[in-house]
């Protein structure tokens, strides 16, 4: 295990590494401060886009790249993440709202989510069940959660009605729900209400849920890699994704300008977030051709 380095010590290994920055006080003065409110090890998220070869030990900058350079992307990040986030909020609202309407007037009764016919039963490949674990996921978010609309029901030994658990359910939950959700009408209602075809709707949401948890916890956006490829529609591949890899920050933010639009009716959100994203062509690569380092 390394030894931790104390801001000097961290400044100098940065130098030596070839990262360039000026060696007045005041400029170092400026960099312990920034590690020391922004943590190096997250810095180095950020850094080592701009490393010879990381991931193979050679952790030298490439010539020209500066502490100010990484600085600013890092700026540029928290704000993307704010961008995001706002949009993502508004998101989930609807989600939460057109998903438990749609559950409560086309299932048999209102607590028929906590059952499990009402979900597909897949697998995963190493044998899991996910109805069954989704099934005992909500009731155990369900009994965890301290709303008192909940705890009411259940200290009563009650059913919760959907309309009720959605609000204190996990987004994540949620588009579990909707992926694996038996009842298709369901699906298309919701879908089709955002102007998502059933093929990429489930596909959309989990997706996400993902980058919500990733903004909510102030993860890294710029030059990040989804697990999965971003589901995107077909209209936005053409208009904004071409030549772009939809496994990236990019079209994270394509779906999320084109949902709030479609949710606002109108392009504000979408403007304002091209706009920013103009300001800054340096995050471009990264933002729309990820690479793993």
């Amino acid at each position: 295990m390394k030894n931790a380095l104390n801001l000097a010590e961290q400044v100098a290994l940065l130098r030596t590494r070839g990262l360039v920055m000026g060696d007045d006080d005041a400029t170092s003065t400026a960099a312990r401060l920034f590690l020391y409110g922004t943590n190096y090890y997250r810095f180095s998220g950020y850094a080592r886009y701009f490393q010879i070869a990381p991931g193979r030990g050679d952790d030298r900058y490439r010539a020209g790249t500066s502490f100010a350079q990484i600085r600013d992307l890092y700026e540029f990040d928290l704000q993307l993440s704010r961008l995001l986030f706002d949009g993502l909020a508004e998101i989930e609202v609807v989600f939460r709202g057109r998903f438990a309407y749609e559950l409560a007037t086309r299932l048999t009764t209102p607590c028929d989510y906590l059952d499990r016919p009402t979900y597909l039963q897949e697998f995963t490949q190493n044998g899991t069940d996910l109805r069954e674990r989704l099934v005992e996921k909500i009731s155990r978010e369900l009994e965890r959660s301290k709303e008192p609309f909940i705890s009411h029901h259940i200290k009563k030994g009650k059913r919760v009605p959907i309309w009720a658990a959605v609000e204190a359910l996990s987004f994540g939950t949620l588009s579990q729900m909707f992926d694996l959700i038996e009842n298709v009408a369901v699906v298309d209602a919701v879908g089709k209400s955002l102007s998502l075809p059933r093929t990429i709707a489930p596909g959309t949401f989990h997706s996400l849920a993902v980058l919500r948890n990733i903004c909510a916890h102030h993860g890294r956006i710029w030059n990040r890699v989804p697990a999965r490829a971003v589901p995107v529609r077909q209209v936005l591949v053409r208009e904004r994704l071409q030549n772009v890899d939809n496994r990236s920050a990019f079209a994270w933010a394509v779906v999320v300008a084109d949902l709030v639009d479609t949710i606002r009716k109108t392009a504000t959100y979408s403007a304002a977030l091209y706009d920013f994203l103009d300001e800054y062509p340096e995050a471009s690569q990264g933002l729309r051709h990820p690479r793993l380092t």
